[in-house]
């Protein structure tokens, strides 16, 4: 099949779609912003560029077909289906975000340049700020355990980032930060008392956002 040449607009959605794994086409339009944008989702669906895949009820969201993913990136796993756990998380990764449009989610080539990128990490858990390097966290658990979701960010993710030395210097720097989402809006406020009266987070900003439809999944 021979494919039309791709505007500069198409290539932009192409390459967010592949930044955030999936997209819906309300998140383009709030990230992109631009009038033309679902026309250019459409050419580029019926062109064979993104596929759209069912979230839930009525709400769909849009991944690259195999053959621009592998155009992208060889080694590329940006169009293989995702399970519904995986589902979950791409989504709720999208919605943070839609809310934070000043964080941009990094991709695979992006984050291996950087001196971040060791072995074991991947990714998808990191996102750009203006000023450093962000690491994103999706709580699964239920309403009443803030406590066990507090724990987890200061032994499990910030304890092993304080043990490497180029996190330990963005740490310092007040560089680095955590995006934390979570389904309920009293888990994110008591988060965030607790983030507040924490002296582990003097120099840790956390982002809490709450994203209820991951209840859906």
């Amino acid at each position: 099949m021979i494919r039309p040449q791709l505007t500069d607009l198409q290539l932009k959605i192409l390459n967010l779609v592949y930044r955030l794994q999936v997209a819906t086409l309300h998140a383009l339009r709030t990230l992109l912003d631009d009038d033309g944008l679902e026309e250019a989702v459409t050419d580029l669906e019926s062109n064979a560029y993104l596929n759209r895949v069912r979230l839930f009820d009525k709400t769909w969201c849009y991944q690259l077909t195999e053959r621009y993913a592998l155009e992208v990136d060889p080694r590329s796993e940006a169009h293989k289906p995702l399970i519904r756990s995986q589902l979950t998380r791409a989504y709720a990764r999208m919605q943070f975000f839609v809310n934070t449009p000043s964080r941009e989610p990094l991709a695979k080539i992006d984050f291996l340049d950087t001196p971040y990128a060791i072995p074991g990490m991947r990714h998808r858990d990191y996102y750009a700020t203006d000023i450093g390097i962000g690491h994103f966290v999706l709580d699964r658990g239920r309403e009443s355990t803030w406590n066990r979701l507090l724990l987890k960010l200061t032994r499990r993710v910030i304890g092993r980032h304080r043990k490497l030395l180029a996190y330990a210097t963005l740490i310092l720097q007040g560089r680095f930060e955590l995006g934390v989402v979570t389904a309920y809006s009293s888990k994110a406020d008591r988060l965030r008392t607790e983030v507040n009266r924490h002296k582990l987070f003097e120099r840790i900003p956390v982002v809490v956002q709450v994203v209820p439809e991951i209840l859906a999944f």
